[in-house]
């Protein structure tokens, strides 16, 4: 049955709570499951179709909001060679186009919206993102907020910081979550070497064929690609291609959920020594009944002979004092067979601390419950004294008496 990945993660997070409730996982694991993200580009938007979220991703001082500013033909987003340049969200969008849900948290002062009323960019919302390579947390959280709503990522360097490794590590994180472009920009000041260079590099990151264009967004735009960049997004604002990018977005949420419980499922221990446990504990506790009822022999020939004594009058007369079978003895032999299953356990590679809760209350009630039960068996054998066929006997003796005095008194 195919689910949708909203539906198991809702079940995932059932399992969490119900999984550290018992102790077979911890709150740090649970936590992590439970907060699994739900955001995805859709969600932005009421039932519909949607346009396509583009994104300018990279550190400062590198164009990003220059490369806007070219593509709105005037000047929306904030420019300039103080570092960090961003420190806000810019979205570029046709007037039509309402975002009905912004997400949680996000300060809604850290966002600006410009307006266009080009029919050809109508299916796109473009977006300048936060220089992320500073120091400035609250930079940083801006994008990872907003990262799990974009559909495509244009991330740009320049020839200076195409090495960054600040910007590497979230490329490395959340490449495979997106669609991505790479923009070379500040070309008229770059070298093929360098170019050639940030390919092996996105290589080594996992983007086998990736698509770079080269840009200039100062002077001398005659024979960059910037126009070709235009085009390429144009061309994945369509109807099928956001069904493929929604597609592709739930199967690799969902691969990376299955990847999170089947590690936590080898937390677990397999299947197989699941199942042995069982036998083990049987193993375990023939050898604690044997120990056990050696060590009952004496109490039990105490207690016989206390009961066949009193027989007449067991109304009457209580149970000897300090007579007992469950005695300190008893509970620590029973104590010791419970912590040498847990052990066994824990050696097997399964949680130990489901195991403890439980047991844990049968430690405490042993010695009533053996109590309870041994009144139970005097209460049935007094009963039914000895076994079938003395009961038996004793039934014919008894119609004997009663038969043959009247048998020879008739005679």
């Amino acid at each position: 049955m195919a689910y949708a990945y909203s539906e198991l993660v809702e079940k995932a997070k059932t399992w969490a709570e119900h999984a550290a409730a018992l102790g077979w996982i911890n709150q740090e694991t649970a936590k992590q499951l439970i907060e699994t993200d739900l955001r995805t580009p859709e969600t932005l938007f009421n039932n519909g179709a949607r346009p396509l979220i583009v994104a300018f991703l990279g550190g400062s001082g590198v164009g990003k909001s220059s490369l806007l500013n070219r593509l709105a033909g005037k000047a929306i987003a904030r420019t300039g060679i103080e570092r960090p340049t961003s420190r806000e969200v810019t979205l570029y969008h046709h007037q039509s186009v309402a975002i009905q849900n912004l997400p949680e948290q996000l300060p809604i002062t850290q966002i600006k919206i410009a307006q266009h009323e080009e029919e050809a960019k109508k299916n796109i919302i473009w977006m300048d993102m936060p220089d992320f390579d500073t120091t400035e947390q609250s930079n940083k959280q801006l994008v990872l907020q907003w990262l799990p709503h974009i559909d495509v990522l244009v991330y740009v360097v320049s020839p200076e910081r195409y090495r960054d490794e600040k910007a590497w590590r979230l490329l490395l994180a959340e490449g495979a979550r997106h669609a991505w472009l790479f923009v070379l920009n500040q070309w008229d000041r770059g070298l093929i070497e360098q170019h050639d260079d940030f390919r092996q590099q996105l290589h080594k990151a996992g983007f086998f064929e990736p698509i770079i264009f080269k840009t200039v967004c100062l002077d001398d735009r005659a024979h960059d690609e910037f126009c070709k960049l235009e085009e390429t997004i144009g061309s994945l604002a369509t109807t099928h291609v956001l069904e493929q990018l929604e597609c592709r977005n739930q199967q690799l949420r969902k691969q990376e959920l299955k990847q999170k419980l089947n590690s936590q499922l080898q937390t677990l221990g397999s299947e197989q020594t699941c199942q042995q446990l069982p036998r083990l504990w049987q193993h375990q506790w023939q050898e604690a009944c044997t120990q056990l009822q050696q060590g009952f022999s004496w109490p039990l020939q105490q207690t016989a002979v206390y009961y066949a004594q009193h027989a007449a009058d067991l109304i009457t007369h209580a149970a000897p004092n300090g007579l007992t079978l469950w005695d300190d003895w008893a509970q620590t032999r029973f104590n010791d067979t419970l912590d040498e299953l847990i052990l066994n356990i824990d050696h097997q590679g399964i949680p130990i601390q489901p195991f403890k809760t439980r047991l844990a209350v049968i430690r405490d009630k042993a010695a009533k419950i053996i109590q309870s039960q041994t009144e139970l068996a005097v209460r049935q054998a007094l009963a039914n004294p000895g076994n079938a066929l003395q009961r038996v006997f004793l039934k014919t003796m008894r119609i004997c008496e009663i038969i043959l005095p009247l048998s020879a008194m008739a005679w």
